[in-house]
């Protein structure tokens, strides 16, 4: 994607108005032409209902971004690829997409302008339906003045610009300029290109003209609304029926200002407070009263305000409204029918529409009866109950449903063997009836009793009474007594009773469990919880002298300290508490028992060596007087030799006093030198650490590899070995030199250890740079451009160690500076004088040239003399004279 910003400047300019005549030609003669002819819209007077039926074998049409909405443009001009711009394809030289953003869109924030790079056309190809309507709006501005562009219509060609024209459009720069029309489709035309193309454009540059925006392009909303109700077919009375809408637009344009209308049916009430609408997943209660929300119920009637219906691609889900409605109690074998109306404005034909939904429809009919029935015996002689007495039975059943039928609801009892019907006892319903298979509700026939309760409406319990006797030979047993309930719309109930006959034996149940407490498959040295638990099954009965005995196996260690009997710790000794362990045996006394509890004996214990891959067996023992002997058992599988996880060691240096690491807890940790020699031994702690004191006179050594193996307990077999090499404490570098340093100097130099890298500062700290000392232990380093290395200013520098980040002592130095010589005043009669540093050479000038060199004295302090120089200039000067008088002479 490319963007590049542009100024504009807009000009005035004013719309092209449309003559009034030619826009009565074209409303005229635009059904004419199958090129869509744009034609005026006018709101209708008339209603149509569309009865809830969209057309789904035709295609709805939709433009995709017609309000050039995507991409976001993060400037104010900005041109894209026409693959980055959503639904869009140009024939721009450059296939660019120009769009502006924030600058008086049409709709939305964003608009294009159809001269981009170049003069083109924007286009869409879309899938249609022959015969189709379809309708078409859109807003054209100028951008420097007036400007005009095309719309094309048409069959899919090679050349977008041989689409046919369906209208051009002018406008100036001041006000967009709106458009409509329809187009209808041509017989064989599946799809349909519709294109936007620049005409001409004020300012002559190819590449400015012609702004485009708030494109529409599709066919009319088309509202379609399903109705369903909570429970289907039949329904009972009281019932609360939920009914739900489902609204949706299958058209290509939103249904404005939709409105949901549902009239409460006959035969149901309102359930107030029960509107709820679904608008993108989000659900949303709607109040009863008229008070600005989006409903209301009122005149037994619900009115949702629904809105704005978008184009199913855009809202899938759609809208749905529900409410709830109660079965009047009046409206038994009646039938509930119910639809709901929407109604809503389609905008491109101005006209108000209506939709029905299907109808949903609901027969009533009484609820289906659920019995309860229960039995209940009663000794008449107001005591436990045994052979002789005489019991009352009641059995008694009621419907729980309200506003349920139970039809020819009748109540049997076969008696069981061990009782006794008393004749003249029955009563049905409270009444007395005879024995006898008669006119009346109750007879007692052939060892069974019945009581006809006819139809039963009410939720009030209906009784049948008898009595009857116990007889010879019960004691010590239970007489089960079942009734029979049944009806015929109801399901048969089986109420029943159980009556104890005293006296009574007692009965043991026992058993045995062990337990792991590890909590893992078992293994040798585990401790493992032995229960053993007996009850008395049989209540109101005695268990005298009750003892559990437990030999315990071979393979199996009792661990002292750990026997309970009935939850309370006793001692291992036989003294005067409930247990004891003595001679490999555990014994836990339980003394009389009269209830029904469970009565328990624990203890611990341990797996001993060379169980692995055995199955240890445990029997215990439970007696008691006058019952039989019970032996519940348990075996535990010993699992095979694992070994031992592999031990973690955890890194040693060689100042280390102590070596550790993580393993399995209760694992043992043997520790080895390089050679495989012991240095230690140690356990696994709870934590899953160890640790191992590094014995007197053992030297852990830089570079030796140190193992731990680990041990499982009762294993003979060593785990993988973990290994890892001790290091040593990592020592500085060397102190580097640093050689004296000049306010000229342009390198800083010193000497250091080969290979260290030499790191220079100055007086802040700050790095002055970085070099390394090469193989003959000499160091250099540049002073970078802009340094400035000032008189008195102290230099530091430090070596590191390759690959190390400790830093050496640090070497220092103060930076000197050049001193200039001082010459003292000089007289045309003195010699030249002047002070400077000894040893240092001095050059005098005159101002045109250079006077010789001297050295300075240094027993005078730094004196000098010119007399020299004079001798000799007097000595030439002499010569010169004599020489002279000569010439003349001859």
């Amino acid at each position: 994607m490319t963007r590049k910003s542009l100024l504009c400047k807009k000009t005035r300019g004013r719309f092209k108005q449309i003559v009034v005549f030619f826009m009565m030609f074209l409303l005229a003669f635009s059904g004419m032409f199958s090129s869509g002819l744009p034609m005026l819209k006018v709101k209708a007077e008339d209603n149509t209902n569309t009865s809830g039926t969209c057309s789904q074998q035709q295609k709805q049409v939709v433009l995709i971004n017609g309000d050039f909405e995507k991409p976001t443009a993060e400037e104010p001009v900005s041109f894209f690829d026409a693959k980055d711009v959503p639904g869009w394809n140009t024939t721009d030289v450059n296939g660019e997409i120009e769009i502006w953003r924030d600058q008086n869109p049409a709709s939305g924030h964003q608009y294009a302008e159809l001269n981009a790079s170049s003069v083109g056309m924007l286009y869409q190809d879309v899938e249609t339906t022959p015969g189709q309507t379809i309708h078409w709006r859109l807003a054209h501005k100028g951008r420097l003045g007036t400007d005009t562009m095309r719309l094309r219509i048409g069959a899919v060609t090679a050349n977008p610009l041989e689409t046919p024209e369906v209208q051009q459009m002018t406008d100036g720069n001041e006000t967009w300029g709106r458009y409509e029309g329809t187009y209808i489709v041509p017989p064989k035309q599946t799809v349909t290109r519709f294109g936007f193309e620049s005409v001409s454009a004020a300012g002559g540059d190819i590449g400015i003209g012609n702004f485009l925006d708030d494109i529409f392009l599709g066919s009319g909303p088309c509202v379609s609304a399903t109705k369903s109700v909570g429970k289907d077919g039949a329904v009972n009375l009281g019932d609360e029926l939920t009914y739900k809408v489902n609204v949706k637009n299958y058209g290509g344009d939103i249904a404005s200002d939709s409105v949901f209308i549902d009239t409460i049916p006959d035969g149901t009430e309102y359930v107030p407070g029960s509107i709820k609408v679904t608008k993108s997943g989000t659900t949303t209660g709607i109040t009863d009263a008229i008070d600005g929300d989006e409903g209301d119920f009122q005149n037994n009637k619900v009115t949702v305000k629904l809105g704005n219906l978008s184009y199913i691609k855009d809202a899938p889900e759609g809208f749905t409204v529900q409410f709830k409605v109660k079965v009047k109690l009046s409206n038994i074998g009646k039938t509930i029918t119910n639809k709901a109306q929407i109604q809503y404005q389609d905008l491109l034909v101005k006209q108000q529409k209506q939709t029905e939904t299907n109808k949903v429809v609901n027969d009533v009919t009484p609820r289906d009866s659920k019995l309860e029935s229960e039995k209940i015996a009663k000794n008449l002689q107001n005591k436990s109950i045994e052979v002789g007495d005489e019991i009352e039975y009641t059995i008694r059943t009621r419907s729980t449903i309200s506003d349920s039928l139970a039809k020819n609801v009748v109540i049997e009892d076969t008696l069981p063997e061990g009782l006794d019907y008393v004749p003249g006892t029955l009563r049905v319903d409270g009444k007395v009836v005879t024995d006898a298979a008669d006119t009346d509700k109750g007879q007692f026939e052939k060892g069974k009793v019945t009581g006809k309760l006819g139809d039963v409406t009410d939720t009030e319990w209906h009784a049948v009474k008898f009595h009857a006797k116990v007889k010879a030979g019960q004691a010590g047993k239970d007489i089960q007594n079942k009734a029979k309930v049944i009806g015929e719309n109801v399901t048969s109930q089986e109420p029943q009773v159980k009556v104890k006959v005293y006296p009574r034996d007692s009965k043991l149940e026992s058993e045995k469990t062990a337990k792991n407490l590890p909590n893992k498959n078992i293994e040798v040295g585990d401790e493992i919880k032995y229960t053993i638990k007996t009850r008395n099954t049989v209540s109101d009965s005695l268990v005298q002298n009750l003892v559990i005995e437990d030999t315990l196996p071979e393979g199996l260690e009792y661990v002292s300290g750990t026997l309970q009997v009935d939850g309370k710790a006793v001692t291992d000794a036989a003294d005067t508490d409930k247990g004891q362990f003595e001679k490999g045996k555990v014994t836990g006394k339980l003394g009389n028992v009269t209830d029904t509890e469970w009565h328990t004996v624990v203890f611990h214990a341990k797996i001993k060596l060379g169980q692995f891959g055995k199955t240890i067996t445990n029997t215990a023992e439970v007696t008691g007087e006058g019952i039989s002997r019970q032996t519940p058992k348990t075996d535990v599988f010993v699992g095979p030799e694992k070994l031992a996880d592999k031990p973690v060691i955890n890194p040693i240096k060689d100042t280390d006093k102590e070596i550790t690491g993580t393993g399995t807890p209760g694992d043992e940790i043997i520790v080895k030198d390089p050679i495989g020699k012991e240095i230690g031994k140690t356990t696994v702690d709870k934590d899953r650490k160890w640790k191992l004191d590094v014995p007197e006179g053992t030297k852990l050594t830089k570079g030796d590899e140190i193992t731990a193996v680990a041990k499982k307990f009762g294993s003979e077999s060593n785990s993988e070995p973990a290994k890892t090499i001790v290091t040593g404490e990592e020592k500085p570098a060397n102190k580097p030199l640093i050689d004296s340093i000049k306010d000229t100097d342009k390198e800083i130099t010193g000497t250091g250890t080969p290979g260290d890298k030499i790191i220079v500062k100055d007086p802040t700290g700050k790095e002055i740079g970085k070099t390394t000392v090469d193989k003959d232990g000499k160091w250099k380093l540049d002073v970078p451009e802009g340094t400035k290395l000032t008189k008195g200013d102290e230099i530091t520098a430090v070596a590191k160690k390759p690959g190390s980040e400790k830093e050496s002592e640090p070497a220092k130095t103060i930076v000197t500076g050049e001193e200039k010589p001082v010459i003292d005043p000089i007289k045309d009669t003195d010699k030249g004088m002047g002070t400077g540093t000894t040893g240092d050479k001095i050059i005098v000038k005159d101002p045109p040239q250079t006077i010789d060199p001297l050295r300075i004295l240094p027993s005078t302090g730094g004196q000098f003399s010119i007399a020299l120089y004079a001798g000799g200039l007097l000595l030439v000067i002499g010569l010169l004279f004599l020489v002279r008088s000569k010439r003349k002479n001859n």
